[in-house]
């Protein structure tokens, strides 16, 4: 029996149209892409970590909007919806308030790479 992760970890809604797009056609695309997700965001992670560090407005915004968009598309939606949040902070050119946000993001993100990985297959 599959585990169903918590909803506020992801949407499974979202992870099986994710599933559904490769079909029979490529049954492994899924499983792709969740592994290109994890991939990239441990790195921007890693980034939005150095922006802050820096207090590099500019590439915390950048790194926070990668982040926001590939997390909604595999059901993270909780994680996109705390780097919209980290988004709009570098946006307004300030890292004031965004020390708390990285740091859940960066906790939300091994629940979300736990339960990808779980529904993976």
């Amino acid at each position: 029996m599959t585990h169903v992760p918590d909803s506020n970890v992801l949407d499974m809604n979202v992870v099986q149209a994710l599933r559904d797009l490769g079909g029979d056609d490529d049954p492994n695309l899924f499983a792709e892409v969740v592994e290109l997700f994890l991939t990239d965001t441990q790195k921007n992670v890693e980034k939005l970590v150095a922006a802050l560090d820096a207090r590099d407005a500019p590439a915390l915004h950048r790194v926070a909007h990668t982040m926001k968009s590939s997390s909604a598309n595999v059901g993270a939606l909780h994680l996109s919806k705390l780097c919209f949040e980290i988004e709009k902070l570098g946006r307004a050119g300030t890292c004031d308030g965004a020390q708390s946000l990285v740091e859940e993001a960066r906790r939300h993100f091994e629940e979300v790479s736990a339960a990808l990985t779980a529904v993976r297959g």
